[in-house]
């Protein structure tokens, strides 16, 4: 009830919020721009900003309340959502750019992009954005749109009373290579140029990485590795950019480093989901683990492996994405025990009543 209160403060009045509009000539394009600084009026330097847009013809698309409640949940794993590869909480929420150096964020949206080149531009919008730093609570900012072409905002970050701002020279450096990736835009330029840029990014990483480890500060150099997962490559052939791809999230070298992530932090819940899921489905997926064919062994490290999942889900289930909610129900269909097989309705159940954006109740589930 608390915090449905204080979404509604926030949605009425704005609090720590100014937004302006500018009316222009009707255009699919909106070019947004918000001034996020601290409570002494400070840029606060690369900021991480999701959005919803609305109306969308998915029922899944979000609206400003459910942006509220994803921002809340995955407060620990925000850094980890990219634009690409669907690497994020739910299908429909926008990962953009982060903010720059000076905490300034500009993004132009286009409808025609968001929802098809034959679609056309509303009458009315509504477009609504999150805004998350390490050591400040998120904000929110919202407009109602009807026929301007470019919006501002001032966003005031506040001081997390529970967290302090992240001010190690390694993590300002991390959020500063975040930002240089966060414009996926940018990665779709096929040039020797760009894939120096992409390079050049790639060895930084893993120099701040090692910078961490050096700091003895492994959950940092976790956080660092797991980011490497999702990472652009410009591709070559004799030598000459040919092509790119946003990520590879299943190669061989991001799978090492999801697992160096791990082997530093096994208890941060993102990483550990991104680790334990996949590790089951290689080694017990499909028709390779079969509890009325399998023997002794097979149905002892079986139930080894479910019990990880079951300490992981019970111990940071609020704070893992939903996919590996719904992975997990399909994982305890193949469970030894009956009792473990009748909690899958429930689970999935609640998954959807947790975060109905997530997946249409008719849609199949994946198969682990």
């Amino acid at each position: 009830m608390l915090r449905n209160l204080f979404f509604l403060i926030i949605w009425m009045s704005g609090i720590g919020l100014t937004p302006s509009c500018a009316t222009a000539v009707m255009s699919t394009k909106i070019g947004v721009t918000l001034e996020i600084v601290d409570e002494q009026g400070r840029g606060v330097p690369y900021a991480t900003v999701w959005r919803y847009l609305l109306p969308r013809t998915n029922p899944l698309a979000i609206n400003a309340e459910d942006l509220f409640r994803i921002t809340t949940r995955y407060q620990s794993s925000f850094e980890f959502a990219v634009g690409v590869s669907n690497n994020k909480p739910v299908p429909y929420l926008s990962v953009d750019p982060m903010g720059n150096e000076s905490g300034r964020f500009h993004r132009e949206i286009d409808y025609r992009y968001e929802e098809g080149s034959e679609a056309k531009r509303p009458e009315k919008m509504s477009i609504g954005f999150a805004i998350m730093k390490r050591g400040y609570l998120p904000a929110f900012v919202n407009f109602a749109v009807t026929n301007e072409s470019t919006l501002s905002s001032r966003v005031v970050l506040k001081v997390d009373p529970r967290r302090v701002p992240e001010l190690q020279p390694y993590l300002v450096n991390f959020e500063r290579l975040r930002f240089q990736l966060s414009d996926t835009r940018l990665n779709e330029d096929i040039s020797e140029n760009n894939y120096q840029r992409i390079e050049r990014l790639r060895t930084e990483f893993e120099a701040t990485a090692r910078q961490a480890l050096e700091a003895g500060d492994k959950g940092a150099a976790a956080r660092i590795y797991a980011r490497l997962q999702y990472f652009p490559s410009i591709r070559l052939i004799r030598g000459k950019p040919a092509g790119f791809s946003q990520a590879e999230p299943a190669s061989e070298q991001s799978i090492a480093f999801i697992e160096k992530a791990y082997a530093l932090d096994p208890a941060n819940p993102y990483i550990a989901a991104k680790y334990l899921f996949p590790q089951g489905t290689m080694q017990y997926g499909g028709k390779k683990y079969e509890a009325n064919k399998a023997n002794e062994e097979q149905r002892r490290n079986f139930s080894k492996y479910l019990s990880a999942l079951h300490v992981l889900m019970r111990t940071y289930g609020e704070e893992i994405w939903p996919a590996y909610h719904q992975l997990y129900a399909r994982w305890l269909l193949k469970s030894n025990d009956p009792r473990d097989r009748k909690r899958v309705v429930p689970l999935l159940e609640e998954l959807y009543r947790v975060e109905p954006k997530f997946q249409m109740r008719d849609m199949p589930s994946p198969k682990p």
